[in-house]
């Protein structure tokens, strides 16, 4: 068989999708995906942002100083629930094991809870929770990330919490 181009086989000889032809920079950040009205068929359609965060909103906050008591404060931008917080601190800390709870208005969001280590503590360490109830946020909404303050030390911290879209 004779060495051909992808780009010189004809239409006919191709498998779906048919329809693409050769590539532009018009075509640029676009992705064929399925079309669901017409069987065997595809769409060649711009890129949504749902085809790659897969439903979901990734939020960020820092709390400055995890040894004392206080708050972080960041606004879900759609409707959905929490799924998981991970915290991330800049440095060891002393003292005291730190507990960081998340609230929406006001109400603790069940299974929550990170316990961020004293014992062996270090730049980089990270630590997470899996809520499972009490969170729901709507589109607007805060969320709070709460540090008791028991550790010693001004300690940074970074926090990530994924939001499913609902």
């Amino acid at each position: 068989m004779a060495n051909v181009e992808h780009v010189d086989i004809a239409s006919a000889n191709c498998h779906e999708p048919k329809h693409i032809t050769i590539s532009t920079t018009a075509d640029s950040g676009k992705i064929i995906t399925a079309d669901s009205s017409v069987s065997g068929t595809s769409e060649f359609r711009a890129i949504k942002e749902s085809d790659i965060t897969e439903g979901m909103d990734i939020l960020y906050c820092e709390i400055d100083d995890l040894g004392t008591n206080g708050s972080a404060w960041v606004v879900s931008n759609n409707a959905g629930t929490i799924e998981k917080i991970y915290s991330v601190i800049h440095a060891a800390i002393s003292g005291s094991d730190e507990t960081i709870t998340a609230e929406i208005d006001g109400t603790l969001v069940t299974s929550s809870n990170i316990t961020i280590t004293q014992s062996g503590s270090a730049a980089g360490d990270v630590a997470s929770s899996t809520p499972t109830a009490n969170n729901a946020v709507t589109a607007g909404q805060a969320i709070e990330i709460i540090t008791a303050g028991n550790s010693t030390g001004a300690v940074k911290a970074s926090f990530t919490i994924y939001v499913k879209r609902t």
